[in-house]
């Protein structure tokens, strides 16, 4: 099974003091324009939206004002009690022995802490969109290809999977600058075309 970023990492990167590189205090304008527009979702009659990698996101806050079904899963426990706290809602955690997995569930939100390769279709049900705002880019080449086999695999047929990606030249990015990393459609293309018909949609910061 494909690894991520050891939990050691990620428990330091939580734990830090300074604003976090992922950091939001609104919800990401691309999203929103998505979900206000039916015509970029071809259709779909929005119930529930995937968050894999969320941290501790305020598009999940965004969402459920939608009156959207949620569902998040960070390898990470603090950044899902943030949002918990954030929400007010004082979840105690159930623990899935057989997958290494801690629910918290709340009136349309369920957030899921562990390991995303362990997660299973029954707790992504509630859902057919999958919203990653860019968390799938700084996975590894190889646990790249990997987690989107195992998306498809979680995902119902006629489900939809919303990626933000960035395109820049990275030679005009200043060294140590905290820029995401770029990921072109041409590299959406070739992991995700086995799974999903693919699709620029006209969203773009301005």
């Amino acid at each position: 099974m494909p690894e991520l970023n050891p939990l050691d990492y990620w428990h330091d990167f939580w734990s830090r003091p300074e604003p976090r590189r992922f950091e939001q205090c609104s919800p990401h304008v691309l999203l929103q324009r998505f979900i206000a527009e039916p015509s970029h979702r071809g259709g779909l009659d929005l119930e529930g939206v995937f968050m894999p990698f969320c941290g501790q996101s305020v598009d999940v806050d965004y969402l459920l004002d939608q009156g959207l079904t949620v569902v998040g899963n960070d390898l990470c426990q603090r950044p899902l009690v943030e949002i918990l706290d954030r929400l007010e809602r004082g979840v105690e955690g159930t623990k899935v022995a057989s997958r290494d997995l801690v629910r918290f569930q709340s009136s349309g939100l369920t957030l899921i802490q562990g390991d995303f390769f362990h997660l299973v279709p029954d707790d992504i049900a509630s859902c057919n969109l999958c919203y990653d705002r860019a968390g799938s880019v700084v996975l590894p080449p190889d646990v790249r290809r990997a987690f989107a086999s195992h998306l498809a695999a979680l995902q119902e047929p006629g489900d939809r999977y919303l990626v933000l990606s960035n395109e820049y030249d990275e030679a005009d990015v200043p060294p140590g600058s905290n820029f995401p990393l770029p990921f072109s459609l041409p590299d959406l293309r070739s992991l995700y075309a086995a799974h999903y018909e693919i699709e620029a949609l006209p969203l773009q910061l301005e």
